[in-house]
């Protein structure tokens, strides 16, 4: 997991060659007012997911493992915290295919993680 400013983008560019296109995208769009659901920035190549969710307490809230695309979360008012957690802490835990999210995460839980982050809504 990294947490960071869009004020240090560049720094990120060499691992994906995406992260460019996709953080230019979010300097020029106003987040806030997309509606929810889906947005195509390149395709299936690079999208963005709009949601907005009531916020879990850290005992019912579940990690996400994304084994094809890179998540970036950005919050878009108010503040939300993040939990984390090495891999090799994990357990998967079997879901239905209606808990599965349609942009192939795998869902699993975990004990409670002992990171934490709170982020504010200024990116």
């Amino acid at each position: 997991m990294i947490l960071d400013s869009l004020r240090n983008k560049e720094l990120y560019y060499p691992l994906c060659p995406r992260f460019k296109k996709a953080f230019e995208w979010l300097e020029a769009t106003d987040i806030a007012s997309l509606a929810t659901g889906r947005h195509a920035i390149d395709g299936d190549d690079i999208f963005v997911n709009v949601s907005e969710l009531d916020l879990r307490p850290r005992s019912a809230a579940a990690l996400e493992v994304h084994d094809k695309y890179i998540d970036i979360q950005i919050v878009a008012g108010g503040a939300e915290e993040f939990g984390w957690s090495e891999p090799a802490c994990l357990r998967i835990h079997a879901v239905s295919s209606t808990q599965r999210r349609t942009y192939a995460s795998t869902t699993i839980r975990r004990k409670p993680s002992t990171r934490y982050a709170k982020v504010n809504s200024r990116y």
